[in-house]
Order: C-alpha cells, then structure tokens, then sequence
C-alpha cells in the first residue's frame, strides 16, 4: 500500500511537464489485453499505441518475466499503475519518457525537499468519513506545482508550500478526490469520502462473466450483504421483493423451498427456474447463504439461450466465495432467534360456538336435537371446556446459525473453507416441522503459468421433520376449526389426546394437535454438489476450459403411524410404516474454447462449447403393518401387508452451443446466441431442438451530442429477441406403459394379462418460449442515481398437456398422454431505481423495484377445452388460474321474495329447494337456447351456467424496497415488499363461515342474519346449508394487496484502533427483525402463502401436501422472527 501510493504520488507530480505535450497522458485513453506476455512486449507494444519511450537498466529488469493485464478505456498513468502491481517494478514519466526502476530507486528519487526553500510549512491528519479511521497512502499535493507528498499509517503527511495561499489536492484509491484551501492554517484535519460507486461492476453470465456496462439481455443482480441479513434456509426467500420481474412466494414452515416465478407461467409442467451452482444443475433449498458470494437471474432469451432447453423460466446463476490472495483470514458469524405466527384467526368461543351450534340445528328441515355436549339439559353438557387451540397448537420457534470460514491464498493457490449448522424448529405443537443442516464447502484454485485448474466442493446434511395429518383437508385449518368444547389432551384415551365422538359433540374435529405429536414423517438426506475444472491459455486470447460437474442427494423418507384412536373417523387399530429410499444425480461434462481479442476499436468475445449431462433416480418404497408395542418400526418387524415396490429413470442431454459478445468503440454492442440440445425425453424424431438469441445495445452516453448532459453518466438502451426450450416433462412418455400383472380369474384358473396405463406420444416435441426485451439502463450524477426500466413480452408455444380421453381406454385421466397443444403471452414492465451517497459521516442509499405482469391464454389445443372447473377456470382469452364461481347479490329477506322468483323459474325454483330468507341470493346471469348455447341472458334458475369469471389472482404490480444507512460504527438497513391488484379464495375463512356443521365458527358468525339481525351480509345458520351458500362465489374472495416490512436490521462495528489492539479485523453485533408489519386488508393468515403458482394459485387453503403419504406442509404463515448475531474477522 506504501509502494502503490507513492507510485500513485511520482506519477502524478510531472502532469504538469507532459500535459502541455499533445496526446499527453491523461488524454490519451487505451484499451489492452495482455495474457502471460514477457514484460518486454508489453513495453513495446505501449510504446506503439502511445508515442511514450521506455528506459530501464537490465541489471533489474528480468526478461523471463510476463505478466497479465486487461484494461478498457484507461490512460497511461492507470496501466503503468496495474503493471507496478504485477511487477513489483516502478514507473516515473517524465516529458515523453517511462522510467523503469527498482522500487527502491523510486523511494530515493522521492526525497523530501530542503525546508529553506520554503516559507510555509503544512502538517495534517487524514481519516475517513465512514469509519473514521485514518486513511494511509493517500496522495497530497499542491494544485500547480509538482511537490507532494504521502500519508503514512496513520493518516498524518507533512508538505512544504511557497505561501497560504495554497491549495492541496488529496484523493486515494476507494475516496472521492477533494480539494482544500489551507490559508492561514498550519495544521489541517481532512476527511475523504468513500467513492462508493462501482466502476466495472462484473456479472456472471452463462459459462462466463461480462462487465455490467456491457450486458444486453436482462440480468439482474442482488447484493450478497442484503441476501445475508435475512434468516432463511433458502437463498430464493431471501430474493422476495429484492429482483424485479421475480415472484417468490413462500411459506413459514421449515426447510420449505419457496415457489419462484420468473417473468410469468412459462409451462405447465413446471414454472422453477433452472439452478446453475459454480456451473453445476443443482437443487438450491439446502445451499448456505452464507456461502454466496453473487446472484444473478438471467431472464430473457439473449442473457438465458446458453441454456438452451432448460432456461425457459429463466435462470438463477449462483456463485459461491471463493479465496483471494493474501494472508488466511478467519470469520466466524452466528445469530439466534425466536419466531411467532403474529396474527389469530377470530373463532367462537365456547358459549358462542354451542349457541350458534344450537341455532344451525334448530334452523334445518326438519330440525335436529341438540348434541349432548351443547345441550345444557344433558348430563353430558360441556361448560368447564374452553379451548384456544390457536394458543395451544402455536408455540413459539427457534432458529439458529454458526458459519466458520477460512480463506487465503497467494499467486499460485488460493481456498476458501467454510464449516456451517443451521437449526430451525417451527412453530406447531408436536413432532413437526423442524429443520436442521451440517454443511462444508471447499473451493481451491491453482494457477502455473498458463494452466488455472480447481475445484468447488459442497456437502449438506440435512434431518427435516414435517407436520402429520391422516384425513382430508389441512391441519391449520383443523386447527383453527376444532370445536372449544374439545380438550387438547386427555389422559384417559388410549394416546393422551383428546377425540370427538358423534353421539357426544356431532363434529368431525379432528386433534391436529395430536396427530403431530403421535405420527411421525421426517426426511433425511445428504447432498454432494462438485466441480473441478481445468484452463489452459493456448493462445493470450484462447483458452480452453474443461469442466466436470456431479451433484447427488441420497436420501430416506420415513413415515410412521402407531395405532391410535382420536375419535370418529379418526381411528388406526395397524401400525403402519412406510420407507422410502433412493438417490438421484446430475452428472455434467462440458468443454468450452473461448476467444478474447481487442482490435482497434473492436472487443470481440467468443465461446463454443460442448456439454453432455446425465441424470437418474432411483427408488425404492417398502411398506409394512402390524407392528406390536413397544414400536421398532423397521420392515422386519412387521408381520402384515409387506411390500417393496421400486422405481428408476435416467436422462440424457447432448449441448452444443456458442456466443459472441461484440462491443464497437465502447458505443455499440451486440450479442448472438446459439444453443442445439437433444434430449431423451423426446423420442428420436423430435429430439433435437435449436434455441438462438440476438441482442443490440447501444451507449448513448459515448456519443458527442451526450457531452452537453454532462449529469447523464450512463444511458444505454438495449434489444434482444431470442427462442428457449422446456423439456420438464415426465420421462419415457414417447413409450407405452403396460401393467403385465393384471391377470383374471376365469372359474377356478387364473389366467395372465397385461393391461396399458399410458398410451405412447411419439409425436410431442420441445415446448418453446419466444422471448422479446427492450431495456434501457441509466446514470445519473457519476451513477449515483441509476435507473433501469424493461418491456417484456414472452411467448410460450407448443406447451405440453395433458388431453383427457375416455376412461374406457384404461388410462386415468391423471395419465392421460401430453399434446403440444397451450400457448400463453406474459408481458409487463419492470422498474429498478437506486441511489447511493455520502454526507458528512453518513452514507446511505436506496434500492427500489416494480414488476407488472399480464398473462393471457392463447390456446388450449384440441378444441381449447377449459382447465379446471371448480374455484378457478383457465380458458382461451384469459390468464391461468383466473378465479371462476358464483355471483352474490344480498340476502334473502323474505319468503315472498324467494316465491315470486320461484314462480319466475322454468322448473320451479330458482335456487334451492330449501332456500329461506337469511341465504345468499345468486345472480342469474346465463341461460342456454334450444340448441343448448351459452345464450348470456337470465333464464330464471341458478345452475353452473351462471359461474363466471370472478376477477385475478396475479398481482398487477409487484414492488420491493431496499435501504441502507451508516453512520461512522452503526449501520441500519430496512427491507419491504408487496403486491397489488390481486384476488385470494379464502379457503379458511369459506370454511369457518360455513354455518352448515357442527365444527366450529368464525366469529364473524354471531353477526348472521336472524329474523332480528336482517342488516347483515352474513347469512343465516343452518346444518348442512341446504341453500349451497358454502359454494365458490364471490363471497369468499378478498383483496389479496399487501405492504410487508420483511427485515430491519441493526448493526454496531466495533472501531478499527481497537479492533487492531485485539489482533481482530472485525466485530459486529447486530439485532434483526424479520416480518415485523404485514399491512393488509386480507382476513387470512397471510397474504404470501405457499402455492403451486399455477391453476390453483389463488387459493388459500391451509396447507398443501407434500411428497409424504398422509403429511402436510408448505403452508404455515409467515413467522415474525426477533434475532441477535455477531461477525467476527481474524
């Protein structure tokens, strides 16, 4: 640091001398590319683009040395300043002469000036406005002359001038240059502030990096620092709100991977975006975020038609930390904190709920006796039971992590070793969920010459325990509806829990309590992600790269249910067990030739390359009952119902692809892509599928016509076009599919025979996604304000689905064979603005994001016959998903009002038979002709002809906010996002509003429609609601819009004087909040809930299944969580 900034000083005391020369060298501006070349030809080849001479002595100069350096746009000082680095050799210009001397030669050439020669002595100290600290190396001189000096470590510089009415000019590398009049001052006090603006921010592209400036496709990026201020298991929750155009929308529950769309529904097969980790396919849920050193989403097809095949719902490249060179630095974080489900669901309590029970009883045709334990005349009457099982089933959970890292290095090796647990217990009473994880992660590079090589080594293991549930519908929603009259635990049944019984309470109240604490369903799985690759510099601008990937998960399932009796339905007098092991693996080669050349005015930068990928599964399922008490559930032990079923596939992938970055006079860019993959999902007529992208940029702001805006720093507008693939389709289905055991018993022989369960499809092709992006990017004020905007449209062709075809044929509709048959556009904007400063001893910034998306469907294929045909409808015209159902209009009042519309109905009725003053009335809106055509007129009666589309469950605008703030040791960063413009079915609150059974009720209930209380929307109370106001309408949707503060984060560094006093290089302790105010108008327990983000979006059930029979997860609210860590640095 002395050595640079001295050299720094020399070079810059003779501008003087050579910036009266024409062409001199602060004007003159290169741009060089050497790799591995002798010291001599680079001089040479200096020589040639600038007119300046070298001069040395080759005493000191070694001709065996070479060196590497690649600089765009930069001037003689800066290169000779990158070359001193390399080369330990320094550098002093002097008219139209390099000097080349010994380092030490330089130091004697610099002496301090005799002191008589000067009348006015200046003595100073120069620190830091962000830390505070002194700023050692930096350069000080007087404006006009050639004296100037140095600070030393710590910060203090001693000039000599001619008078006071000189004028110092400091600056250092990471500061913004500033001048200072001295005066009559003697001894000054100067603070600099922190350039915090990146100059040459680099990004990672598809099997290669790119500067930011650059870039022409759609990439964005997010900051690693705001990534690891949030407590996740998962990298993608962390993205929520943070990357325009990505939706992340996720659950409380631990170790659950949030769902990520990226620009819209892509397919209907799958919406996740291919993973890319250190250049290997790999799932990301267990990945320490901790371990991340860059994010970048390539969303477009020009940023993503590398990929080809697999990038049609965009790609997520992540890198991790990888060493530098250096001493070995050691870091150590940990936090701990304690999460909550915030909000309650509003339920009746126990007098409530037997009085509305009560009520809906009366209320049915014809009416029903009361149930024992509501029946305050019965002996069996229940007044000593009030339950909250909210309060009893939320407890309140704990997550934990420590990383350990170890990184260094030097000019040949460098490594980084990282050692992490993360600990994550839920929110729920009982066994599940919890989630914990061990990992470590070795990333080694070597370099000798022209060879680089190393590797990237991540281990993970993972014990994941889920929520249990045996029934139809969800635990939470059995949890908010269990009846108050209902124990939680009761030592005299056979597990300690307390059950329902008909007779008695007349509910289907199923313990959720108790089956999470009796079942068990867990997960235990181990992953391996590794890369090791080899470069050789063939050429200084060709390379060749040789990359071996494998990432493999091995992995146990294990469920368990003892014999238990809950109650009702609720009973298992078998012990049953179910274990599930396999592993799975993506195996990659892939070998790339890449050229970089600087022509004049033209970079070029090009890579061809070949990838073979290779992935299998295998599986094996056994199952066993009859398991005895005290349980040893393993499949020996069972003596009943054994059986091992197994399953296998593998998967091939041949790539060859190429792209050619083309930048002309730093004005003009453009990029081509190309990708051709084969893929043995497809059969062999069509597995070949071509995939090519072209992208134009232009930078406005090199132009002369955008000298006169000198507060533009940046404004470039960019194009691309371009064609991705899908290929996530179930394997094998160009092939039939036969059952050969479905053997007959004719009289007393059993005869063979073999049935088909799926029909071959040798004719589906690759699903393909048309891709169209104009954006422009923007900088203001040397980038301290930027500004992104895009316009996207995409459109997905030939998407695969399934074709329903009569069950006669054998085949399940669920089996039914794919077509090349949908189509669907998205389109939209997407806005990302940011600011970065500093003031005094503040620094603070902004980063702010808005998405808008629109989606239509185009076609449906073979008649464009409509999806799903219950709460949500996807047909030719609208969006996926849209929500379809009933329209309300009021409450009955009376009986003559309902008589007279009967009297109106073709059949009699125009509703329900049933239907008495207090029920919804529905609109008719549709009726059919003699023909049986949608004729869109009234025809007297309510049928599923009057369903209609009820509005959309995507989000016009999606948004995110991010800011920072620093004052010298304390540091605040504040985090929020949201949605507007959507609708959610709210499938809790349809069920405790359902007025129609004997579980229990919303408190919204006790404002229902009584002969009393006819100024109301709520409708009357009565068993098994013959009128259907329970049906999917209009009643049941709200308003989906939400603004969440998602983290608030404060931080205290402790200074950098004690720091060195303690042999420390950093201390943080911080407190952080996460989801600490969620402001909505949804009456659910989170607007941001786990879904399958395709058809059934909208919908607000609970919880969702997951791969294990009979367990739930995916759905528990978000958590609002409290935490303390500390960082430390040796």
């Amino acid at each position: 640091m002395i050595r640079a900034g001295i050299i720094l000083f020399l070079l810059s005391r003779d501008f003087s001398i050579y910036s009266q020369i024409p062409g001199s060298a602060e004007e003159v501006k290169l741009t060089v590319r050497f790799e591995n070349r002798p010291v001599l030809e680079v001089f040479k080849e200096l020589e040639k683009k600038t007119g300046f001479r070298f001069t040395y002595n080759d005493a000191y100069l070694n001709e065996k040395l070479k060196v590497s350096l690649r600089a765009e746009n930069k001037n003689i000082q800066e290169i000779l300043s990158y070359l001193s680095k390399e080369t330990n050799l320094a550098f002093k210009i002097i008219k139209k002469h390099i000097h080349v001397m010994a380092f030490e030669d330089l130091l004697s050439s610099g002496s301090e000036p005799d002191p008589k020669n000067f009348s006015f002595r200046i003595e100073g100290m120069i620190t830091g406005t962000d830390t505070g600290e002194p700023v050692f190396g930096a350069t000080v001189a007087i404006k006009g002359s050639t004296r100037g000096t140095v600070s030393n470590e710590k910060g203090a510089f001693v000039l000599d001038a001619d008078n006071e009415n000189a004028i110092l000019l400091i600056s250092s590398i990471g500061f913004v240059k500033k001048e200072l009049k001295i005066g009559k001052k003697t001894k000054v006090q100067i603070t600099l502030q922190p350039d915090i603006i990146p100059l040459e921010e680099v990004v990672v592209i598809g099997y290669g990096t790119q500067k930011k400036k650059d870039l022409t496709g759609a990439i964005s990026t997010i900051d690693p620092e705001r990534i690891i201020k949030i407590a996740t298991n998962d990298v993608t929750k962390a993205m929520q709100g943070q990357i325009a155009g990505v939706s992340v929308h996720g659950s409380g529950e631990p170790g659950m991977n949030p769902q990520v769309i990226v620009r819209g529904i892509g397919s209907f097969n799958s919406t996740s975006p291919l993973y890319i980790i250190d250049g290997v396919q790999a799932p990301i849920g267990d990945l320490p975020v901790s371990d991340i050193e860059s994010v970048q989403v390539l969303k477009d097809a020009s940023a993503a038609a590398i990929y080809g095949s697999r990038a049609a719902n965009g790609v997520i490249i992540i890198t991790t930390k990888r060493g530098k060179s250096g001493k070995m630095k050691v870091d150590y974080s940990f936090y701990h904190g304690w999460q909550n489900i915030a909000k309650r669901l509003e339920v009746a309590n126990r007098e409530e709920y037997q009085m509305l029970v009560n009520e809906a009883s009366a209320n049915a045709e014809p009416a029903l006796a009361k149930k024992p334990a509501n029946d305050s005349d019965s002996p069996l009457f229940v007044n000593n039971i009030d339950t909250d099982w909210q309060k009893e089933a939320f407890k309140t959970g704990k997550i934990q992590e420590h990383t350990l890292g170890v990184s260094g290095g030097n000019e040949t090796v460098t490594y980084n070793v990282s050692l992490n647990y993360f600990d994550h217990t839920g929110t729920i009473v009982g066994s599940g969920p919890g989630y914990t994880r061990y990992g470590l992660r070795v990333n080694t590079d070597f370099k000798h010459q022209r060879f680089k090589f190393g590797e990237s080594l991540g281990f993970t293991g993972v014990d994941q325990n889920f929520m249990t549930f045996v029934h139809d519908g969800t635990p939470l929603g059995y949890i908010v509806g269990a009846i108050p009259t209902l124990p939680v635990y009761d030592n005299t049944t056979k597990n300690g829990f307390g059950s329902a019984s008909q007779t008695i309470h007349g509910s289907y109240t199923a313990n959720a309590i108790g089956f999470n604490s009796t079942l068990q369903s867990k997960t235990d799985r181990n992953r391996l992600i590794g890369n090791i690759y080899g470069e050789y510099a063939i050429l200084e601008d060709l390379k060749f790269r040789l990359s071996l990937g494998y990432e493999r998960t091995d992995w146990r399932d294990f469920n368990f249910q003892p014999k238990y009796d809950f109650g009702w339905f609720y009973v298992n007098n078998i012990a049953k067990m179910n274990d599930w092991r396999g592993y799975g693996y993506t195996g990659t080669i892939e070998g790339t030739l890449s050229y970089d050349k600087i022509i004049g005015k033209n970079i070029i930068s090009a890579i061809a390359g070949y990838s073979v990928l290779q992935s299998a599964i295998s599986r094996v399922q056994a199952h066993a009952e009859g398991f005895s008490e005290p349980y040893f559930p393993v499949l020996s032990n069972g003596t009943s119902g054994i059986s091992v079923t197994g399953y296998e596939e593998e998967n091939r992938l041949l790539s060859y692809f190429g792209r050619v970055n083309y930048s002309f006079n730093d004005k003009y860019l453009l990029t081509a892509t190309i990708r051709r993959d084969a893929s043995s999902r497809f059969s062999r007529q069509n597995r070949w599928g071509t995939f090519p992208s072209l992208a134009l940029g232009w930078k406005m702001h090199n132009e002369r016509f955008m000298k006169a805006l000198p507060f533009i720093s940046q404004f470039k507008l960019r194009a691309s076009y371009g064609l991705l693939g899908n290929q996530e389709i179930p394997s094998y289905q160009y092939e039939a599919v036969i059952n050969p055991y479905a053997h007959a018993v004719f009289g007393n022989q059993l005869a063979p025979g073999a049935t088909q369960l799926e029909f071959a499809t040798p004719d589906i092709k690759w699903e393909s996604r048309e891709s169209h992006n104009i954006g422009l990017d923007a900088g203001f004020l040397g980038n301290k304000i930027t500004l992104t905007v895009e316009y996207y449209q995409n459109t997905s062709k030939d998407m695969l689905l399934r074709v329903r075809i009569p069950e006669s044929t054998g085949v399940y509709n669920w089996k039914s064979p794919f077509v090349n048959g949908a189509s669907v556009e998205n389109s939209g904007w997407e806005f990302q603005a940011g600011y970065k400063n500093t003031s005094g001893g503040l620094t603070y910034g902004f980063n702010a994001y808005l998405t808008t998306l629109k989606n239509k469907v185009l076609s449906l294929g073979y008649g464009d016959q409509p999806i799903g045909d219950g709460i949500t409808r996807t047909e030719v015209g609208g969006e996926v998903g849209a929500l379809y159902g009933w329209v309300t209009d009021g409450l009955f009042q009376t009986q003559d009002e309902i008589d007279q519309l009967n009297r109106k109905s073709p059949i009699g009725r125009y509703q329900e038979v049933l239907t008495r003053p207090g029920d919804i009335r529905f609109k008719d809106i549709n009726g059919r002709d003699a023909n049986g055509k949608l004729t869109g007129k009234p025809d007297g009666k309510i049928d599923d002809d009057d369903r209609t589309f009820l509005g959309s469950a995507i989000p016009d605008v999606s948004f995110g906010i991010s800011a920072n703030l620093a004052f010298k040791a304390f540091d605040l960063s504040v985090m929020a996002s949201g949605v507007s413009g959507n609708l959610i079915y709210n499938g809790l609150r349809a069920s405790l509003e359902y007025g129609g059974g004997w579980d229990n009720y919303a408190k919204n209930s006790l404002n229902r429609w009584t002969p009393a209380n006819t100024d109301t929307e709520v409708p009357r109370v009565v068993m098994f609601d013959p009128n259907k106001n329970n049906r999917a309408s209009a009643r049941w949707l709200e308003k989906g819009d939400y603004l969440r503060i998602t983290t608030v984060q404060l931080g205290y560094s402790l200074p950098k004087k004690v720091l060195s006093k303690l042999k420390m290089s950093r201390l943080r302790v911080y407190v952080s909040g996460q989801n600490l105010l969620t402001l909505t108008g949804y009456t659910g327990f989170d607007p941001d809930f786990g879904n399958d983000g395709l058809f059934n979006r909208a919908i607000d059930q609970g919880l969702a299944p997951n791969r294990n029979f009979n367990a739930y997860a995916g759905g528990l609210p978000n958590p609002r969580s409290f935490m303390a860590g500390v960082q430390l640095g040796f």
